[in-house]
């Protein structure tokens, strides 16, 4: 069975670089050149960017035709303008921003590194067949975000929301329908699989349609903007309820590509309480905006 993703020439080819980039490399084998991160790479091919619209279409016929047009067109307002959100302890935002060369980097890479301890072993395994059957060798590269419409995030995985500056990530970030064990369950695809259903990936500037896609069915005639939001990512503290687009992020980043802190911490004890006031110092000081919810 012939690959759809096909290996790339390298962009020095008018240079004299035989060089020819597999679909899971970053740079050409030959020369070094980089080249578009892998994973948007894959979400960009023609196969998958046909399915992708031919889903798109569908939807918009099918909230025509529920006479919800103007909700449709709200919905792809707000996730043409959505950002990516990461949930993290507020431990690590105030290590991210007192320390200039702290790094977020992937599960993978912080359990390879010995900075953090890897999750139980049968969702450890778990995680690492989600990552492969998506990824492939690069699935340690990768890290995950959810996609907001309003900078607030998947309180299951943390308490403070930290919304990513689109420039530091659009250009690397692919986006997932939903979240990677959902897909694989919602699609049965099993583990030894040589290929995945195409139309549920998108790039950056696809997500609109990727989430339109995916929510026309849900929308209605009148929709106030807190629903519309909820149909995007809805978290409530519990893990196996959350809903989202997921976000597949390549490479690390430091604190510059912060934007905003959104704090959602309930219980405040005094040590709390330090923490997050020297967060909102530190992020003022950085010119990163800071809410409480």
């Amino acid at each position: 069975m012939m690959s759809i993703y096909q290996d790339l020439p390298c962009p020095r080819k008018s240079e004299g670089c035989l060089g020819k980039i597999p679909a899971n490399l970053s740079s050409c084998p030959t020369c070094n050149t980089q080249v578009a991160s892998p994973n948007v790479r894959m979400a960009d091919i023609p196969e998958e960017c046909a399915a992708l619209q031919e889903r798109y279409q569908a939807a918009l016929l099918l909230a025509e035709g529920n006479g919800a047009s103007a909700t449709f067109q709200e919905l792809e307002r707000k996730l043409n303008r959505s950002q990516a959100v990461i949930n993290m302890s507020p431990s690590f935002v105030e290590q991210m921003l007192t320390y200039s060369n702290t790094l977020y980097s992937s599960y993978q890479a912080q359990v390879g590194a010995g900075t953090r301890k890897p999750a139980e072993l049968v969702n450890d395994r778990k995680r690492l067949a989600v990552e492969d059957m998506l990824f492939g060798s690069i699935g340690k590269e990768i890290a995950y975000s959810a996609l907001s419409p309003d900078g607030t995030g998947l309180w299951s995985y943390g308490d403070l929301a930290v919304t990513l500056r689109d420039v530091s990530v659009a250009h690397r970030s692919s986006l997932l329908e939903e979240n990677s064990f959902d897909f694989m369950k919602t699609h049965k695809i099993e583990l030894m699989a040589e290929s995945l259903p195409l139309g549920y990936r998108s790039t950056w500037k696809g997500r609109s349609h990727l989430g339109a896609a995916k929510l026309a069915a849900e929308l209605h005639e009148t929709m106030s903007d807190s629903e519309i939001n909820a149909l995007i990512l809805t978290s409530d503290g519990d893990r196996g309820v959350d809903k989202f687009i997921e976000i597949h992020i390549f490479g690390t980043f430091d604190n510059n590509a912060i934007a905003k802190v959104v704090s959602r911490v309930t219980r405040k004890s005094g040590k709390v309480n330090v923490v997050l006031s020297g967060i909102k110092d530190k992020a003022k000081k950085l010119g990163i905006e800071f809410l409480n919810v």
